[in-house]
Formats: structure tokens, sequence, C-alpha cells
């Protein structure tokens, strides 16, 4: 899939019609602040910091404050709780990573919201990309190389995550899934830790996003021989993606932004707008580019389609790799 054609080309077509409506149509009828929650804690790279940017455009696009409301815990879950539990009414709306949309339902039996009836898409946010990364453990070079490395060295089959449940888990299911070459996931808490045990020797291969590596690989301690996106990732041009590399699988990460289940179609659509025209603003595009995040902005049906589509795309995997999370 192609990131921009995906992204900009429906979205922005219907903001560029309607942007001149943003200001009026988006007013809420309250002038009390808009609540953003985000699941996670403040970061200066993560999901907290992709709220901050588009929470510091939205005022003067809304005609209201924006807050950006901190409730980390759970993955995720504790927000997203929180969300299902507020009034439709426009005042609360989260910023929300992918795997509580698309895999959280597949491994939890006791999620407490369901990603496709209890929330109303607003619109994609960013987009990011995930890498395969090898340390001094797997001395080669490219995918090809690593391949027939693991062929070689079975034993040595194992790929870091940070966390079990997390889509970087899921990430190494799906591509040892797909060479046919078993791997146990080494779950740590946090990507951090498993970079430091990757440069150490201690495992060979880590699947993450390039924000996780990129330093490391600039370095020289690591090297990363290909991500997972439709497209080259901007901030590695030079990286072949796995499908230039001769394997068929394509996977990026992601973040929506949604609401409460029962809005206004209306409220809706304005918000859509003006939180498409603040992730096209140079000084935001800038930022989010930066920390390697791309603004991938949706109309809501388009988002909802897409979260279906990632949900059903993840099912296979998770139920191949047997795994259930214990609470």
């Amino acid at each position: 899939m192609d990131r921009r054609s995906f992204s900009i080309g429906g979205a922005l077509a219907c903001a560029a019609a309607l942007l001149p409506q943003t200001q009026a149509n988006a007013e809420a009828p309250s002038q009390r602040p808009l609540r953003m929650l985000v699941g996670f804690p403040p970061g200066p790279a993560g999901f907290d910091f992709v709220a901050r940017q588009i929470a510091g455009q939205l005022p003067d696009l809304i005609g209201r404050p924006v807050v950006v409301d901190n409730r980390a815990g759970a993955s995720g879950r504790i927000a997203l709780e929180a969300l299902r539990s507020a009034k439709p009414d426009g005042e609360t709306l989260i910023l929300s990573s992918q795997s509580p949309m698309t895999i959280f339902p597949h491994i939890y039996t006791n999620l407490r919201f369901d990603p496709a009836k209890d929330f109303t898409p607003i619109t994609r946010a960013v987009t990011f990309d995930y890498t395969v990364t090898v340390g001094p453990a797997a001395p080669v070079n490219n995918l090809a190389e690593f391949v027939d490395w693991l062929r070689k060295n079975p034993s040595k089959a194992m790929f870091a995550s940070p966390g079990n449940g997390t889509t970087p888990h899921f990430i190494g299911e799906a591509l040892h899934q797909k060479l046919g070459i078993p791997a146990v996931n080494v779950a740590y808490k946090g990507g951090a830790p498993a970079v430091l045990d990757l440069m150490a020797g201690q495992i060979p291969v880590q699947y993450d996003t390039v924000s996780a590596a990129i330093e490391q690989h600039r370095a020289g301690k690591l090297k990363i021989i290909a991500t997972l996106g439709g497209q080259r990732c901007p901030l590695l041009p030079d990286v072949p993606t796995l499908k230039e590399s001769g394997i068929d699988l394509e996977i990026y990460g992601w973040c929506g932004v949604y609401g409460p289940a029962g809005m206004d179609p209306a409220l809706v659509a304005s918000y859509s707008r003006a939180i498409a025209t603040a992730l096209q603003r140079d000084s935001v595009k800038e930022a989010l580019e930066h920390v390697g995040m791309f603004p991938a902005p949706t109309t809501p049906a388009a988002l909802a389609e897409f979260q279906r589509r990632e949900y059903e795309m993840w099912g296979p995997v998770i139920k191949a790799s047997g795994f259930k999370a214990e609470s």
C-alpha cells in the first residue's frame, strides 16, 4: 500500500474542497476545552508527541481550547475505556495507537470495549515504519543473507520485541511465518533494553520502529537491513523494503483519532477536516517527520475501512502464533 496515495489522496481532496467552511463547521457547541486522550505518558517522540502537535494547531481551526489528557496504562486500554464512557458531545477524543483497534480484540478475552462498535472513527493521523534490525550476533549485511543465516542456525532463531502482544511481536510472527522459519519472541519491557541486548550480541534481530534503532544504525553499531512499509522510509532511503528484498509482506504503524460512539456526523466531518489541515501545516509536518512520523489523514469512512482491513490481516497471524494475553 502506498502511504501517500492512500492517506493524502482522498482525505485532502475532501479537505481542500471544504476547507473554507472549516472554521464555521468545526465550532463545537461549547467553549469548554476539547480533551484529547492519549493512552501513553508524555514523551518526545511517541504518540503523545503526535497528539500535542495536533492539539497545538486545533484551537484556531475549531474555535475552542484543546487539552491533551494522558491516561497511561495497559497499553492504551485505560484511555480507551475512558473514551467509551464519555458522552458523544464532541468534547472528548482520543489519539489511539493501532494495537487496541486491530490486535487486542484477537488476544484479550476480557477486552472492555469493541473497537468496531464503541468508537467513532475521525481520521488516521500518522503512519510510521518498522524495521528488521540486526546486531553482531547475526553477521549479515542484507535480508537474503539474514534468511540464509537463519536457515543454517535454527537454534538461534529468536527476535527481540518491546513486549508480548505488541505490534512488533506480531511483525516477528508474521515474518517468520512467511519465511517458514519458526522463531522465539523474546519480550522486553520496552524497546530500549532490547536495543542494548541487540548491540551486546545477546539476540540476533529486533523488529521495532525506525526510531528505536536509527541512531545506532547511523553510528554503525546496528544494521537496519529492511523496512516493512510499501515504500522506502524517507529517513532510510538506502534501505530496501521487504518487498524489494523478495518477501511479500507489507506492514507499517499508524495511529488514529476517534471519538465515542454516536457522535454527530457533521461534527465528526468537521473535526476530520480540521485535523487534516493541522497535520499538513509545515511546522507540524517537519516536527513529525523528524521523529519518523508521517502525516496520513483520511476521511472517517476511510479510517473505518482501513481499521477493518488491518483487523482482518492480523487475525490469521495471531491465530497461527497461538498467543493469548494473560489479562
